[in-house]
């Protein structure tokens, strides 16, 4: 369409613009031209949108049949694009640049799932289906990214790389592992949120607020490894990570007797099972968080 009336856009654009530009001396038309261009393309992209306004359900619909959505397939998969072959292996640094970027990656995946437990666990009596299909999804995508990645670096460690880069390489192997062991236990805990609300087994209210309490502990600690794997090194890592974990330890030994004391006062303890179950998945993650912070302190990534 542009081609087709570009005589008369450029007449109108001519117009607007303060110098006249088919009539410009070329020392003129050099200073102005990036102006005359600049006005084009506003030009150009305002008269298009406008002109395919009334046609956007009617695109829609084309694309939607030219590209039908297979709503049987749920998951997304994932494809590391350096994986095939090695053209730089002489300038090692720039696969550990890569590699860290797809961790990084990974850990926003198991953020993602955190925050799709959260919700689930919120409503209890609410049917939470599609986050819980979306975490399993999540799951499947970080069990493909830990596999690539852990057979990617192993590749590179088997070539002819420094011992510090080896080093890393392998500190990058054990946080991928970690981070794809924490989105084990989130979908463990969505499994365990899905099996409460068909079974109408909901937790009291105190039951409920220190769960709540505990996961969100456990996710303040999550949100401060990712933080550091972004390059955000915090010099007291060990020790903050620490801290975390003696938090999570008591916070742990609270609830647990708690539902020991309402294990023995109860005649059906399906829903004390539950919790427990859930407390446990909740202490890996945190046990995982601090494998990480360990392992980012000993190899300073």
């Amino acid at each position: 369409i542009a081609v087709i009336f570009l005589r008369p856009l450029m007449l109108f654009v001519n117009l607007i613009t303060v110098s006249d530009i088919f009539t410009v001396s070329p020392a003129v038309l050099s200073r102005e031209l990036p102006i005359f261009l600049s006005m084009f393309h506003t030009v150009f992209n305002l008269a298009n949108t406008i002109l395919f306004l009334p046609f956007i359900d009617k695109l829609a619909m084309l694309i939607e049949k030219i590209i039908p959505d297979d709503k049987s397939e749920g998951v997304m998969h994932y494809k590391f694009s350096f994986k095939q072959n090695l053209p730089f292996m002489s300038i090692p640094d720039i696969y550990l640049s890569v590699v860290k970027d797809e961790i990084i990656k990974l850990a926003n995946v198991s953020l993602a799932m955190l925050a799709d437990i959260l919700d689930v666990l919120h409503f209890q009596d609410k049917d939470k289906s599609d986050l819980i299909e979306r975490i399993k999804s999540n799951e499947v995508l970080a069990d493909e990214m830990q596999e690539e990645l852990t057979g990617f670096c192993v590749k590179l460690i088997g070539e002819n790389i420094s011992q510090r880069h080896t080093k890393i390489l392998t500190s990058f192997i054990r946080i991928t592992d970690e981070l794809e062991s924490i989105t084990d236990s989130c979908y463990a805990l969505s499994m365990d949120a899905k099996k409460r609300y068909e079974s109408k087994l909901f937790f009291d209210d105190d039951a409920q607020n220190q769960v709540l309490s505990y996961f969100e502990n456990v996710d303040k600690y999550m949100v401060f490894i990712a933080d550091n794997i972004k390059g955000k090194l915090n010099s007291d890592i060990v020790k903050i990570s620490f801290e975390f974990e003696d938090s999570l330890n008591k916070g742990r030994a609270k609830l647990l007797s708690s539902i020991e004391k309402k294990m023995e006062d109860s005649k059906n303890i399906k829903k004390e099972l539950i919790e427990f179950d859930m407390i446990r998945h909740l202490e890996h993650i945190g046990d995982y968080c601090t494998n990480i912070a360990q392992t980012l302190n000993s190899s300073k990534l």
